[in-house]
């Protein structure tokens, strides 16, 4: 029989190339339930995230808790400034006026920086969590730090991204010093970018995912003083670039936010193997990808509306996905994962 520790390199190892089911993923789901055996919750959200913040793998819970909720959930609880090797941080908050409003936030580091945070909540008729949940859960937090120190990535690097296929423009927000929008410009069909629609504004604001980095990106601006306004750029999630310019406006200094899906060669290969694409749900795919409506690929294709509806169906129906967004999300490199238990 195996050691743990065996385990753990056997899990560690394997990539996720050609299987929806990997070993980590159920390294991952294994962990996750030691947990909530420990402390029962409602939902869970996990983000791995790299030394530079961004977003590289993503996990929930089940279908009721919806990608944009989780995100959201994941980046309320910024990652510190600065974290040593084998950190497991526990703390717990209550948010009022939420759906979730008791929250358990775990986070894991490694040497290597790299963080894997997990969210749990209970819903507003469930009692909150204990004050020694935190404690209780340590042990598997320690297994998921070991595991993720000897898990082995192969993420889009800046050349790969260089020569990624992105949107001919990106979509423009000025933001105002309390992060308010005050003009929002998108480039015709952006919208039909499934992706994108996770980017959708609500209430003036940017999503909490989004604006949480975009805050990151931009603490140390003083909007007095252009000359401390420094560009940024950040993946908050795979297939999304997100970059902070300072603009001029009427009113002096504004908060420039271009948002831009993209795509790379390595993710699009990848995503054909692995979801066993045929060429022609690849064709429809790439029109998808660039903003055509169904009616639009179809002309491009010379297909009937309705086959083009098949196929996206199809390629749902093959990557395990409840809508085009989920879809999108996972063929634009997005390593996402649901499990049946909550």
């Amino acid at each position: 029989m195996l050691s743990s520790e065996h385990r753990l390199l056997e899990w560690a190892d394997k990539t996720d190339a050609g299987a929806q089911s990997s070993p980590w993923q159920a390294h991952v789901k294994e962990l996750v339930s030691q947990v909530l055996r420990e402390v029962p919750a409602a939902h869970w959200a996990l983000g791995i995230f790299d030394s530079n913040e961004s977003l590289i793998e993503f996990y929930l819970s089940d279908a009721n808790l919806d990608l944009r909720t989780a995100l959201d959930l994941i980046y309320a609880a910024p990652l510190p400034d600065f974290f040593g090797g084998g950190t497991i941080t526990v703390s717990q908050n209550t948010v009022e006026q939420s759906r979730f409003p008791c929250r358990l936030n775990a986070l894991v580091v490694t040497a290597s920086k790299r963080a894997a945070k997990l969210v749990l909540v209970r819903e507003a008729q469930q009692t909150g969590f204990s004050l020694v949940a935190g404690h209780i859960i340590r042990t598997p937090l320690s297994a998921l730090s070991r595991a993720l120190s000897l898990r082995s990535y192969n993420p889009d690097d800046e050349a790969d991204l260089a020569h990624a296929r992105r949107f001919p423009q990106p979509a423009l927000y000025l933001l105002d010093h309390n992060y308010k929008i005050e003009l929002t410009w998108k480039p015709k069909d952006i919208g039909a970018v499934a992706l994108a629609q996770l980017a959708e504004p609500v209430d003036g604001h940017l999503p909490a995912f989004i604006e949480s980095v975009v805050r990151r990106l931009t603490a140390d601006w003083d909007l007095s003083d252009i000359d401390t306004c420094l560009a940024g750029v950040s993946r908050p999630i795979p297939g999304l670039l997100l970059r902070t310019v300072p603009m001029m406006s009427t009113n002096g200094v504004t908060i420039g936010v271009l948002l831009e899906p993209y795509r790379t060669r390595r993710s699009l290969r990848s995503a054909a193997a692995k979801f066993h694409i045929s060429r022609r749900e690849r064709d429809v795919l790439l029109l998808l990808f660039d903003g055509f409506s169904i009616g639009e690929i179809a002309a491009r294709l010379h297909l009937a509306e309705s086959t083009v509806q098949d196929h996206v169906k199809r390629m749902i129906f093959k990557t395990d996905s409840h809508n085009r967004i989920e879809m999108a999300a996972k063929l634009l490199g997005w390593p996402l994962a649901r499990t049946a238990e909550s």
